[in-house]
């Protein structure tokens, strides 16, 4: 297995701090939004804001506005996303985010101590450990249109409540570099096992990243566990790097530092339209995929709060903008049609909603249970 080497930047690198007209820039903090001015830099404009649709907790009035959301939202969606809140709940919010185990592994580590008061966009499967954990709780009051919410795409016990599905496996490839390796782009995901793709694949770290965690189990599922660890070995041999995030094998390969990059749809949507030389990869046995939700952490020290963000989390607006800035591959409120803009925003997206394949019979509860065991012989085998 190839060392892991500095990977391209990402959100996990800044600071935006937005107050009286002050951007600031600083590395590891949280992003950190205040609700006035009404519209803070980068504000959404392209979304008309239903008023139809309650974002206030129905029990006693908050007790300030200040809320902090723990997330593995990526910078460019959350650039589109936290304005958009902090316009509708009037909010004080500050937000930390970090690839899903990180996370993860934060909140059950503050479990005593939380620091954050709601988890607002982090995947399915992670937020079935925390449930297993005790992290997050159910909410105080039932949500608005909670009962417009497709059942297959949140947690039937309404602990957590789903926002939709995205970060489906798919793989970023470079053109010029595939044809100048005298590479074929691959059908299955044992295309590239062959020799000849040696040094030219990088793919996320399951013990880090949501993304990785999604090839590893996905593997297992695919091909059961002999056949999956056979298809690992092979795969790792052929890894240039293993990243810590699920982002940055896209970026790799659209920088032309390796042919393909194993990563997530919206990651090679993202890569395609800012004009980077790539095509998508969609294996043909389908990719495993995140139901990414949110939920109110226990013993949060601003509840009320957290029950207004997780409200607009399920709001009209809110998930058209998951579309648009995050260009997800589904969303889970029935009544909410797909908008069109996100296509405009997002042209490559089209393509990808119609044509990246899941796998059949995915379980996020499955990859909850199995996960810890999976990690261990992982961990075993590579290190």
């Amino acid at each position: 297995m190839g060392e892991e080497k500095k990977e391209a930047p990402s959100r996990r690198d800044y600071l935006k701090a937005v107050g009286a007209g002050v951007v600031g820039l600083a590395v590891g903090a949280a992003i950190g939004y205040g609700a006035a001015p009404k519209a803070a830099p980068g504000a959404v404009t392209t979304i008309t804001e239903t008023k139809t649709e309650t974002v206030t907790a129905p029990g006693a009035p908050a007790k300030g506005r200040k809320v902090s959301a723990y997330s593995y939202g990526e910078e460019y969606e959350l650039e589109g996303y936290v304005p958009l809140m902090v316009d509708m709940t009037g909010l004080d919010l500050s937000i930390w985010s970090e690839s899903t185990g990180t996370v993860m592994a934060r909140l059950i580590t503050e479990k005593d101590n939380p620091q954050a008061d709601v988890v607002w966009e982090l995947g399915g499967w992670a937020l079935e450990t925390l449930k297993k954990e005790g992290v997050i709780r159910k909410p105080d009051y039932p949500l608005v249109n909670a009962d417009k919410i497709d059942p297959k795409l949140t947690d039937p016990d309404g602990v957590w409540v789903g926002y939709g599905r995205h970060n489906i496996v798919a793989g970023t490839v470079n053109t010029p570099r595939l044809k100048a390796k005298g590479l074929t782009m691959p059908k299955s995901y044992w295309d590239l096992t062959d020799p000849k793709w040696k040094g030219e694949i990088t793919m996320p770290n399951p013990k880090t990243s949501g993304t990785g965690t999604l090839v590893l189990c996905g593997a297992i599922l695919l091909f059961g566990e002999k056949r999956g660890w056979e298809f690992l070995e092979a795969l790792v041999a052929n890894c240039a790097q293993i990243t810590s995030s699920g982002s940055a094998p896209g970026k790799l390969a659209a920088a032309g530092e390796c042919a393909l990059g194993i990563t997530f749809d919206y990651n090679c949507v993202k890569q395609k339209d800012a004009g980077y030389p790539v095509e998508f990869w969609f294996p043909e046995e389908g990719g495993g995929y995140m139901t990414p939700g949110g939920a109110i952490v226990n013993g949060a020290k601003n509840p009320e709060n957290a029950h207004i963000i997780l409200q607009a989390s399920i709001s009209k607006p809110m998930m058209e903008a998951y579309c648009i800035y995050g260009a997800w591959n589904a969303i889970s409120r029935t009544d909410v049609a797909y908008p069109e803009e996100a296509f405009v925003k997002n042209p490559s997206l089209k393509y990808a909603v119609e044509n990246v394949k899941i796998i059949e019979g995915w379980s996020e509860k499955w990859v909850a249970e199995n996960r810890e065991k999976l990690l261990d012989e992982w961990t075993k085998r590579f290190g």
